[in-house]
This record gives structure tokens, C-alpha cells and sequence, in this order.
């Protein structure tokens, strides 16, 4: 694995970010991610502990990952207003708009783009899953349903993973579970659940279970991805072969 440091250029000024290139597979022709932190506002950044397992994860599953410090990461930790952290939630959006901006031109042949966040960092990555057509799948660790407006997700078709601690402090399980329970329960679901028994918001202590959580969705998604990028392959070679 090869690690860089990176400066961006985000809408709200320049954004810190680190890129880990796994050895896996080409780098011409990788997969790709965006790893996204906790709020800023309450010490988030990409040097969280989750933060790193997931990356950990991703890389040892063959993707190159982008992680960032979204704008206030890297500032003491202040009392603020709720309308200041409106402010800092949609600029932290779109620094992570951005850094997928930069993340797709730098890989323009990936075969598929991952979305991770870990607690605020799983609402944007579902944000930006539900906005961009491109993000092949998400994965969003210890979403905490009651503080940030996940809704909409629920009526889109996304493909991903919820991962929830079973002891979670800042949003029950239950409540997580009964939450996306609209996406788990289709027949047709793209979304899977994985709960983490004994673990708390951070998943302290889990780091292995986390880790099992990841690897197993993640090998179990690219099998379907490869199936379905074969169907249309095999769609436009019978198109083409009709037309002819």
C-alpha cells in the first residue's frame, strides 16, 4: 500500500486529504473510495480509530481510498451555535463533493466507486450515494438516525451496507434497525445490515469484527457488480449483433 498526503481545492478553501493506493489491483483500472469522518465539531477527523479500520478494509479489498478533513477538523473543539453547525455540515458536504470530483478524474477507468462514512461521515457518504448516479455502493457505520436527516435515502434504490452497534449510545439499534427497515425488508433489497453485538458508537474493542463485517459485504458486492456489468455487456453484444 502506498499513502500520500494531498492538498484540494474545495469550494470553502483548500481541503487536507490522504490517498492510500492498495497493490491489489492495477491502479489503472481500480476500485475506488471515499472515507468520510465524524463531525468536526465534536474531533472528527480521518485519523478516527473507525476511520481506519474501514480504510484498513477497503484497501486489503483492492481499493484506492481518498480520506479528507472536512473544514474544522483540524481546529480545538468550541461551543457552537446550531446555525453555525448548519453552516459546517453543508460545507463539510460539499468538501466531499468535491474530493469525489477529484477522486473520479484521478481513476477515470475505476470499475466502481465506494462511499464510506463513519457516524456524521454516513450520512454524507449516503448523501452522495442517493446524488450521484456514479457511486456504485455505500457503506455507513453507526448512522446516528435521530440527529441527521436520513430519510430520503429510504425511498432511493441504493446499494450498501449499515453497520450498527448493538450497545450504540447516541442512537439505539433498535431505532437504526426500524429506521432502514423499509430497505432491509424488500424482497429485491440492495442494502444489508450488519449489527455489531456488544459494540458501542465507536465500536470500541470491535475492530475485528468491523473489519469481518466489511470484507464480507464488500466480496459478496463485487460479485453481484461483476454479474450485473456482465448482463449489460452481454445485452449490447446481442443489440449489436441483432443490429448487424
Amino acid at each position: 500500500m502506498k499513502s500520500s498526503e494531498i492538498l484540494l481545492h474545495g469550494p470553502s478553501g483548500r481541503i487536507h486529504a490522504r490517498l492510500d493506493t492498495s497493490d491489489i489491483h492495477s491502479n489503472s483500472y481500480p476500485n475506488t473510495a471515499l472515507l468520510l469522518h465524524s463531525h468536526a465539531s465534536l474531533g472528527g477527523s480521518m485519523n478516527d480509530p473507525v476511520v481506519g479500520i474501514i480504510k484498513s478494509a477497503l484497501v486489503q479489498n483492492g481499493y484506492s481510498v481518498l480520506s479528507i478533513n472536512c473544514k474544522g477538523s483540524d481546529k480545538p473543539q468550541v461551543q457552537t451555535t446550531s446555525k453555525a453547525v448548519k453552516q459546517e455540515d453543508s460545507e463539510a458536504l460539499e468538501d466531499s463533493a468535491a474530493a469525489l470530483d477529484w477522486l473520479e478524474k484521478q481513476f477515470p477507468a475505476a470499475k466502481c466507486i465506494c462511499v464510506a462514512g463513519f457516524s456524521f461521515g454516513s450520512w454524507m457518504a449516503m448523501e452522495l450515494t442517493m446524488r450521484r448516479p456514479e457511486v456504485s455502493h455505500f457503506i455507513s457505520v453507526s448512522p446516528p438516525v435521530q440527529k441527521y436527516d436520513f430519510s430520503p435515502f429510504v425511498r432511493f434504490p441504493l446499494r450498501g451496507l449499515v453497520i450498527q452497534g448493538e450497545i450504540d449510545s447516541v442512537t439505539e439499534e433498535k431505532n437504526v434497525r426500524e429506521f432502514f427497515s423499509p430497505m432491509f425488508d424488500k424482497k429485491d433489497s440492495l442494502v444489508q445490515y450488519a449489527l455489531i453485538e456488544g459494540g458501542d458508537h465507536f465500536l470500541r474493542g470491535k475492530k475485528k469484527e468491523l473489519e469481518e463485517s466489511i470484507n464480507q459485504y464488500l466480496q459478496s458486492a463485487m460479485t453481484e457488480l461483476q454479474e450485473n456489468q456482465n448482463k449489460i455487456k452481454k445485452a449490447k453484444y446481442t443489440r449489436s449483433k441483432i443490429s448487424a
